[in-house]
């Protein structure tokens, strides 16, 4: 059975407010910068122009994944291979910033979990946070072995990272991102937490129910959300709230309410 999530909250330090007062500054200036050349587009139909649009968009766009960097660990964008950002937002990041409040509550929590000899699974959209938190549990703060599942790792790597997890008493926690979310069997955790929340609520069925497995042995699947207050993770969380109780009515609904309830999920 799984348990109703735990949700665990985290302040945002003074780097991270920093660096979400840049990420504000950034974004009103990026939005005037579009609707000029909209504008400008709209009246030449230059290509020039729209090439400078589609750039401006794509700089935009990318902002929501600076804001979950944010929400997560400011270390994410030292990380980054874009120059957008690891040079022009993660500027400012002290040379000895270790993490975030978020990060440090959910290596105590992972820490709490393996000393009472359970395995925890974790999950992140990302493949740059789940490196980041495997290098934090190696610290010597912590010096918890883990091992991690990514979209990059070939049939043969993902295979023995699982049976690690699964059979290995040295290693009890298993760090991914949603590459693992469909298909695997791994019914030794029964601790999941979710470094941060999928865009789906179907996502994170899936994630959840990689534990949740016939053979498993463990009664219940504890659940941890983690959140970063005043930040995406906030909002992220309301959207899979909203997606979870759509789904639930869809249950019970005629044709032609289903087809709205669709339709304002989507929306």
């Amino acid at each position: 059975e799984i348990l109703p999530p735990k949700i665990m909250k985290s302040h945002l330090d003074a780097t991270q407010i920093e660096i979400s007062n840049t990420i504000d500054e950034i974004s009103k200036k990026l939005i005037k910068e579009i609707d000029s050349l909209e504008k400008r587009y709209e009246d030449k139909k230059n290509n020039d122009v729209l090439a400078e649009l589609e750039q401006k968009k794509g700089m935009a766009k990318g902002l929501g994944a600076a804001k979950q960097a944010l929400a997560n660990d400011p270390n994410l964008f030292k990380m980054s291979t874009s120059k957008f950002m690891k040079f022009i937002i993660g500027k400012n990041i002290p040379d000895d910033y270790f993490c975030s409040p978020k990060t440090t509550l959910t290596c105590n929590q992972i820490d709490d979990i393996v000393s009472d000899g359970k395995k925890v699974i974790v999950f992140s959209k990302y493949k740059t946070s789940v490196m980041f938190l495997q290098k934090i549990l190696k610290d010597k703060k912590y010096n918890i072995p883990s091992v991690v599942y990514h979209g990059e790792l070939d049939d043969e790597e993902r295979d023995t990272v699982i049976k690690k997890f699964r059979f290995s008493n040295d290693v009890n926690v298993l760090i991914g991102t949603d590459a693992m979310a469909e298909g695997l069997n791994i019914p030794e955790g029964n601790y999941i937490i979710h470094y941060d929340l999928p865009f789906h609520n179907s996502t994170m069925i899936q994630r959840n129910g990689r534990a949740r497995r016939a053979n498993s042995t463990k009664k219940h699947i504890f659940v941890h959300y983690m959140i970063s207050k005043n930040s995406i993770d906030e909002q992220m969380l309301l959207k899979i709230r909203k997606q979870n109780n759509l789904a639930s009515n869809l249950i019970d609904a005629n044709k032609n309410e289903r087809k709205i309830l669709k339709e304002v999920s989507n929306s």
